[in-house]
């Protein structure tokens, strides 16, 4: 399920490309358009109804008079991770849950756009697909509209990586796919940090689920300059290392754990992890090695 809640007017008219489970390059999911999301989307949800605020600043970035319209659904999980807004093109990316034989590397992962003037949702050509193996987390390209940075988590031999992909022109860059001669396990999340460098997190979730190979590396966060190329560990001693963020000042960096367990009870007990952060030179960030365990509360705020 697709949920929309709009603070701002579409961003624009813009172009539209085709490739939809099953793979079929240049077929499409029914269209929506404006009038009919507005007039009769698949359902809505009455703001007051849809959310629970803790911090009063949430709802300065949404209309509270606006219902949250349910503008695409499916009969599989095909809206998952990674969305990314791009206004240049008028677009929403994502990508799907995984795809196929669970019990196999016989899976996928359906890469997307919604056009935000016509609902209609689309996969990206298949030949651009094909050189994104089971893509997981991204987020925007700075200082740009049409580009975003996007985690692929590989499959079978083919080597995760970072990478730049520009939905205007349909292309994809391999910024970073190996460490110390490595390849990374099944890359994750990722954020920008304010001086360009891409910081993500990298578990083993891809062995795991069957589509990768045993791990070379451990459960770990990097840090990557793509202006230089230099790529480090910026934390550590995860089990199943998986979101990450900044705080709005960037002096700290939040990691989620999802593999970590409650020694009381032997259950799997999700938590974050705190980082401060350290600057040295303009480009260079690294991270102290003292962490404490904390929670989420709502809309990038957390305690102790």
């Amino acid at each position: 399920m697709l949920l929309v809640s709009r603070k701002c007017p579409p961003f624009g008219p813009q172009s539209s490309y085709s490739a939809q489970q099953p793979y079929t390059a240049g077929t499409r999911a029914a269209a929506v358009p404006r009038a009919a999301m507005a007039a009769a989307p698949i359902s809505t949800i009455s703001s007051s109804e849809a959310y629970k605020v803790s911090d009063a600043a949430f709802r300065d970035i949404i209309r509270q008079d606006e219902p949250i319209r349910v503008v695409a659904e499916r009969d599989y999980p095909f809206a998952h991770e990674a969305p990314v807004a791009l206004r240049g093109l008028n677009k929403l990316f994502f990508v799907s849950n995984r795809l196929g034989d669970k019990d196999s590397a016989n899976q996928h992962i359906q890469l997307q756009t919604l056009d935000l003037s016509t609902g209609q949702v689309e996969l990206l050509p298949q030949e651009l697909s094909d050189q994104l193996p089971m893509p997981n987390g991204a987020t925007n390209w700075p200082g740009t509209d049409d580009s975003f940075v996007l985690l692929t988590q590989g499959h079978c031999d083919r080597a995760p990586a970072v990478n730049r992909v520009n939905l205007r022109s349909m292309t994809r860059e391999v910024m970073l796919d190996s460490y110390q001669g490595k390849q990374f396990n099944s890359p994750n999340d990722v954020v920008v940090y304010k001086d360009g460098s891409i910081w993500f997190t990298d578990p083993p979730y891809g062995h795991a689920q069957n589509f990768r190979p045993e791990p070379e590396l451990g459960n770990l966060a990097y840090a990557f300059n793509p202006k230089t190329g230099d790529v480090g560990v910026i934390a550590e001693n995860f089990v199943k290392p998986n979101g990450i963020v900044f705080s709005t000042d960037y002096k700290t960096v939040y990691v989620t754990d999802t593999g970590k367990t409650d020694v009381s009870t032997g259950l799997t007990m999700p938590c974050w992890w705190c980082h401060d952060v350290c600057t040295a030179g303009v480009s260079t960030v690294v991270l102290e090695k003292g962490v404490d365990v904390c929670y989420l509360c709502m809309f990038g705020s957390l305690g102790q």
